[in-house]
């Protein structure tokens, strides 16, 4: 096989996708994808972005959880996802109980062009949606 062919053949690494720069990213955002894509999401809460032309939203999958231990904080173009669990479990065998609680934490940073106070979030069979109208230009006459 020629040096050439060998370029065409050459598989991409998980590190050119930090170079794939979407034009309707911001840096920070494609660094955080990059590594929420090559290391998993952080803390065991995934999540996936979907970047449209009027909206941009935030998908979580929560199985099991219920949206009373759901709580989203949204602060200088930043949304903080947590998840606070308490489980009674009960064990037959040991005629016993035990208590098990656990805390999930995702914080992501948002793109600037987005109408933060008209955010609107859902859940639905264990996945929450959050989803952000983005600002629009005005449009400008000429006279």
């Amino acid at each position: 096989m020629s040096s050439k062919e060998n370029r065409e053949v050459r598989r991409r690494s998980m590190f050119d996708q930090l170079f794939d720069i979407h034009p309707n990213r911001s840096l920070l955002d494609t660094m955080d994808q990059f590594f929420t894509d090559a290391f998993g999401a952080g803390g065991g809460l995934p999540v996936s972005r979907h970047d449209s032309k009027n909206h941009y939203t935030i998908e979580a999958t929560l199985p099991g959880v219920s949206k009373e231990e759901i709580d989203l904080e949204l602060m200088d173009n930043t949304l903080r996802i947590t998840v606070d669990r308490q489980e009674s479990v009960i064990d037959d065998n040991a005629k016993a109980m035990s208590e098990r609680k656990s805390y999930l934490e995702r914080t992501i940073r948002l793109p600037e062009n987005l109408v933060l106070r008209e955010m609107r979030a859902k859940y639905d069979n264990g996945v929450l949606k959050v989803r952000f109208p983005k600002r629009r230009g005005k449009k400008i006459d000429i006279e």
